[in-house]
């Protein structure tokens, strides 16, 4: 009986179906863009929980495994030297440093003697011995530094000046001082002028200086090695500023923060004379530098303005109206066993928007997308109308700006898709004069179904209208951080709902900064309750959260205790967000057959047996085949049809299981069982298939054509008789 079944089988196997092998030399893993190098690409933590600490806390708690990112410390004294030693040692713990917004250093009074010589001036800065200020132990190193543009902006030329005051030339110093007659005319080991009175350097700085002691410890043994007396006095701030003609003949120690990345500052700290706090403290005025000042100031492009920064700082290097002896930094740091993928940026090291946005859980642990980033900072305000948005605060995350300073340092577009630049120059409309930035939101569009577009969390739809509001509330908020800032603006105007137009009066390239750092606030809220933020900011929580905290940013706020956590969670809505699309189930082919089949039987050996997944979805991202519980191919998916090769497995029982995902979060499964037999006994079963349906086939014709056909044929033709009768 075998025998014959076996002989029915070879008999009917040429009408079987041929293997097809059109997907043999088929790749299964197609390459796009490299996801881990695009920043724009984010919101991959679930949660990001910023715990208020003090800053040395918060690196004892990344020590311990409690925080998993540090944006920004500032190690000051032997306890913070230790810790930031064992930060170093900790194989888990990856730091890096960034250069401190400041500008620190002694102003000379250049209307006086001798600090109106440039040679007198020059001297002290080849007598400095910049290296040696490190000498205080200070766990960072402390640069030596000779701009007066802090290491992080774009705009500092200290690696391309021609030369430096790093390390003391007492030589060339003394052979300055000789040159303008200032020497030691009674050999009494003091220098004196020439009408023969010593010289005594008097330095003057206000309380509280930071790096005052180790900057006036090398100013000190610079002028004692010159032969000059010395003195030093800190004074209170308010002296200075009620009684400014009575330090006239002191060198001043400033130390004065910025709070944007303009520099716009160089202008009035050396420019022109005036008796203000901090406008040209030296009093010092050339006519050459004025004009490069100028030029920065106004010019509207990258390059101009560049251009004019390198040669400020060149006369500044040459004339020494102050001297500046070191940069300093301060230190971010983060752990590497629970997210990877942060990223150092060019100006802000890791304490950015960057950062918070687009590191990832690791792979090992269900990655990229899921977890909660835990990040030690000092308590801040959540009201955006108060706070300063440019660095890793929650505020950044909750709150977009018109553009964003990338890694590398430069400005681009954020909120907006595009943003045209134009002056009188290349669009007469354009007052002389003024600049012209106009803003054009990204269209809304309908992706599966649902309509994605620019939101806030309460729905109202984010409109340039939103522009508009946020830039006339800021310019008339006079306590804001953006108050001043404003001050130039001539005009915004909303041209569309996606289109407002953002006039200044200045051409300034400086402008850009303006758009980068105000966060975009809705003009719903502005409207209506200007204490909105502040009730925030103080606790007063009357209603929810959803109701209260209307934003717009990639997280949004969804707990909050006062001086202890913020608790930010992912925003499925945001604009950059790919949440709203849809993984079509799977088709599945299987050689030649088409069909869904949820059980596949095959013979051992048989060839050209493939499983081929077709899937869709707005934003594809990975995929992974398992076999029997394991993970035999994975990779980054195109949305492409994904197909497998399944004539190597065994005889038995298996199950085939495709995973895919798109960005964020959106995964689809789908599994297929196979059931893998001898060679002989499938083509026995796929014979008897064949017979059944030979022989079963002609009947269910002949049932469909006596059941089904005749009967309807029977009642057309009642029907055509009874309408027949009627008519006659």
């Amino acid at each position: 009986m075998k025998t014959s079944w076996l002989v029915i089988a070879l008999l009917l196997l040429p009408l079987l179906p041929v293997p097809n092998n059109e997907f043999e030399n088929q790749a299964t893993f197609f390459e796009i863009s490299n996801w881990q190098e695009n920043p724009r690409i984010g919101q991959y933590a679930s949660k990001l929980v910023y715990n208020f600490v003090e800053p040395t806390e918060s690196i004892v708690c990344l020590l311990n495994g409690e925080i998993d990112f540090v944006p920004r410390w500032y190690p000051n004294g032997a306890s913070d030297s230790l810790l930031y030693q064992e930060m170093l040692e900790n194989q888990l713990i990856e730091t890096s440093e960034y250069g401190v917004n400041s500008l620190a250093g002694f102003f000379f009074n250049c209307e006086q003697y001798p600090y109106n010589l440039t040679e007198f001036r020059r001297a002290l800065a080849h007598a400095i011995n910049k290296t040696s200020v490190n000498a205080n132990n200070h766990p960072v190193a402390k640069t030596p530094f000779d701009s007066p543009v802090p290491i992080n902006s774009m705009f500092c030329m200290e690696d391309e000046l021609p030369y430096h005051y790093y390390h003391a030339d007492v030589i060339k110093a003394e052979q300055l001082l000789n040159s303008v007659g200032i020497t030691d005319y009674d050999h009494d080991g003091y220098r004196e002028s020439p009408d023969g009175e010593e010289i005594l350097i008097e330095v003057i700085a206000i309380e509280y200086s930071e790096g005052y002691n180790s900057s006036v410890q090398v100013l000190r043994e610079a002028a004692t090695s010159l032969g000059f007396h010395f003195s030093s006095e800190v004074i209170d701030s308010t002296l200075l500023v009620r009684c400014p003609y009575q330090y006239l003949d002191s060198v001043r120690y400033y130390n004065v923060s910025f709070g944007s990345r303009s520099i716009e500052w160089l202008r009035p700290l050396f420019s022109g004379v005036s008796e203000a706090p901090y406008r040209n403290p030296s009093r010092f005025t050339n006519e050459t530098l004025n004009r490069w000042l100028e030029s920065m100031d106004s010019a509207s492009a990258y390059e101009e303005a560049r251009k004019a920064a390198f040669n400020a700082q060149l006369i500044l290097q040459e004339q020494c109206p102050m001297i500046r002896i070191f940069q300093d930094y301060y230190v971010s740091a983060h752990r590497t066993d629970y997210f990877q993928g942060f990223l150092e940026s060019r100006i802000e090291g890791f304490n950015s928007f960057w950062n918070p946005y687009h590191c990832r859980l690791i792979d090992d642990l269900g990655g990229p997308y899921g977890g909660s980033l835990r990040i030690g900072v000092v308590n801040s305000s959540l009201d955006p109308t108060l706070s300063y948005t440019n660095d890793a605060s929650p505020l950044n995350l909750l709150y977009d700006t018109v553009a964003r300073m990338n890694i590398d340092g430069r400005y681009e577009p954020w909120l907006v898709q595009d943003i045209l630049v134009e002056t009188h120059e290349v669009n007469t409309a354009v007052p002389e004069g003024h600049i012209r930035y106009t803003c054009i939101l990204p269209e809304r569009r309908k992706i599966d179904g649902h309509i994605v577009g620019q939101n806030w969390t309460d729905g109202h739809t984010l409109t340039s209208e939103d522009i508009v509001s946020t830039y006339f509330y800021f310019k008339q908020n006079n306590d804001s951080w953006f108050h001043r800032e404003l001050g130039r603006l001539h005009s915004v105007v909303a041209l569309t709902e996606r289109i407002a137009r953002i006039e200044f009066e200045t051409e300034a390239y400086w402008n850009i900064e303006t758009l980068a750092h105000i966060p975009i606030l809705p003009s719903h809220i502005l409207g209506i309750q200007l204490d909105y933020w502040s009730r925030w900011s103080t606790g007063e929580l009357e209603i929810s959260l959803e109701e209260t905290m209307t934003s717009h940013g990639p997280y949004i706020l969804t707990e909050y205790a006062e001086g202890e956590f913020v608790e930010l969670t992912f925003n499925p809505d945001y604009f950059l967000a790919t949440c709203r699309c849809t993984i079509w189930q799977p088709t599945f082919r299987i050689g030649p057959e088409n069909g869904p089949p949820e059980d596949i039987l095959m013979g051992d050996g048989t060839t050209g047996n493939w499983l081929e997944w077709d899937l869709l979805t707005t934003i594809p991202h990975r995929y992974a085949i398992y076999v029997d519980g394991s993970c035999i191919d994975s990779g980054l998916w195109d949305g492409r049809k994904i197909a497998f090769n399944i004539d190597d497995l065994e005889i038995g029982s298996h199950n085939v299981t495709v995973w895919v995902s798109s960005l964020h979060f959106l995964k689809n499964t789908d599994s297929v069982n196979i059931e893998v037999i001898m060679l002989s006994d499938y083509l026995v079963r796929q014979s008897i298939l064949f017979m059944i349906g030979f022989s079963i086939g002609p009947i269910i014709a002949l049932v469909v054509f006596f059941k089904v056909i005749v009967p309807i044929e029977n009642i057309s033709a009642g029907k055509n008789k009874r309408a027949g009768s009627e008519r006659a």
